[in-house]
């Protein structure tokens, strides 16, 4: 978190990797964003169910903490008269591809095996599970696993999984924010304090 604060790349692919964390989106679903998808009012990213892989039943909501709505005003900044989030520099109307945000964790000095965009959501999985309140005898889950599970958009094919058409959206809020704030922990910093506009 400290080396993608710190990163000099272009302010575009600077912000993708602060973004990528917060949000637990696939690739694809990340980088072909566009701002009519943001409600910034609801603080909700509302990823339409085309964009979405597999059989995702509908739209995908995904909470925003008040770390991401802040990232995402930085980069309307920038982007915000476009339609992609994550413009190309070169090329207008284009996304960010996958290789320009992977290559720049290269350039970090963090090898494939250590970092990638698709891998942020393996470390959001495994926070949000392992995640406990309580001590001793008392300890237990922070958030239940369809939460999680809803936030990763995975879907579940069972019998019950058919039935169960729950956004969990207030849960998901919180345990997004509660990720928001760990990061901020785990990297000594409040990204709203110390995040600014990289030059152009």
């Amino acid at each position: 978190m400290r080396a993608c604060d710190d990163y000099s790349g272009h302010p575009v692919t600077v912000l993708a990797k602060q973004i990528a964390p917060l949000v637990a989106l696939r690739s694809e679903e990340l980088r072909s964003g566009t701002w009519d998808e943001i409600d910034f009012e609801n603080a909700v990213w509302r990823v339409p169910q085309k964009r979405m892989k597999g059989d995702c039943p509908g739209d995908h909501l995904v909470p925003l903490s008040r770390q991401a709505l802040h990232l995402l005003r930085k980069l309307h900044l920038i982007t915000g008269r476009r339609k992609c989030i994550f413009e190309t520099v070169n090329s207008p109307g284009v996304c960010l591809f996958e290789n320009t945000i992977n290559q720049g964790y290269r350039r970090m000095g963090f090898p494939k095996e250590v970092v990638t965009l698709h891998g942020v959501r393996t470390t959001f999985s495994t926070f949000a599970n392992e995640a406990t309140v309580g001590i001793g005898d008392e300890e237990r889950r922070r958030f239940d696993k369809d939460w999680i599970e809803r936030q990763l958009s995975h879907i579940d094919d069972t019998v019950r999984g058919t039935y169960n058409a729950a956004e969990y959206i207030g849960p998901r809020r919180g345990m997004m924010k509660w990720l928001a704030d760990y990061y901020d922990e785990l990297a000594e910093r409040s990204i709203i304090d110390t995040v600014k506009l990289p030059a152009m």
